[in-house]
């Protein structure tokens, strides 16, 4: 689900709901009532997970030259990119973020391997909620 807020000039500020395709109310239902439960259990921790990819490629556009001569841009021809894996707790505020050089089910893998090791969890229950992007 998206949240998009935008200023209208009859208003202070509207806000848009985009639901994203190809998902089943039904299921959607079933899940915020199971969310619903896990809220209410204070022995349980809620995580929120998502993946970013970050591209650093700046592409060229105008370039000065001397008149006559014809602008050259150097490039390796590789592109800058990095992947982020994170968990947040928005009940305790922590963060926890690992970075790699692309996205799979093996980094995946690492992340939560990673994530299980280093963060000093509260509770005995922790759930990991992921969206369903990719």
């Amino acid at each position: 689900m998206s949240i998009v807020i935008h200023k209208n000039p009859a208003e202070s500020s509207v806000c848009t709901v985009l639901w994203p395709d190809r998902q089943d109310e039904a299921q959607r239902e079933l899940f915020i009532g199971e969310l619903q439960e896990l809220l209410r259990d204070n022995t349980v921790e809620l995580w929120y997970g998502d993946e970013m990819g970050v591209e650093g490629d700046p592409r060229p556009r105008r370039r000065w030259a001397v008149k006559g001569e014809k602008p050259r841009v150097a490039g390796n021809g590789q592109h800058i990119r990095m992947n982020v894996n994170s968990a947040a707790c928005p009940r305790t505020g922590a963060f926890y973020a690992l970075e790699f050089s692309h996205s799979d089910g093996e980094t995946f893998q690492v992340f939560l391997d990673r994530a299980n090791r280093d963060i000093g969890f509260e509770q005995s229950r922790n759930v990991f909620i992921c969206d369903n992007a990719s």
